[in-house]
């Protein structure tokens, strides 16, 4: 299991429960299916960058704290990407590869 999909199912399920919302409440605030919430939540799912956005968004997960363990400072963020992608298992790389790809396709629109 991706470590990254089990960080951001187990925020998904913390704020969740934080603001008293069950899934379907999250879902039809969100405009996603409660299905999808249950699946991102019990690691399930290798959801569209789209979801991830809209539950990020929509229960102020900061993604960089998910993909990191904690937020950044600037001076921590990596300058380039062999910095980033140093001693990163060739499918995380390629994890990380579709999700930037996705945001390049989502603001080229």
């Amino acid at each position: 299991m991706d470590d990254t999909l089990e960080k951001f199912g187990t925020a998904v399920k913390t704020k969740r429960e934080e603001l008293g919302l069950t899934q379907v409440e999250l879902g039809e605030k969100l405009g996603i299916s409660y299905r999808t919430i249950m699946k991102v939540e019990n690691f399930q799912s290798n959801c569209k960058f789209e979801t991830i956005a809209l539950l990020a968004q929509g229960l102020n997960i900061s993604l960089d704290a998910v993909i990191f363990s904690t937020a950044l400072n600037a001076d921590q963020i990596p300058k380039s990407a062999a910095d980033f992608f140093a001693g990163m298992s060739p499918e995380k790389a390629s994890n990380y590869v579709a999700i930037l790809e996705a945001i390049k396709s989502m603001t080229e629109s």
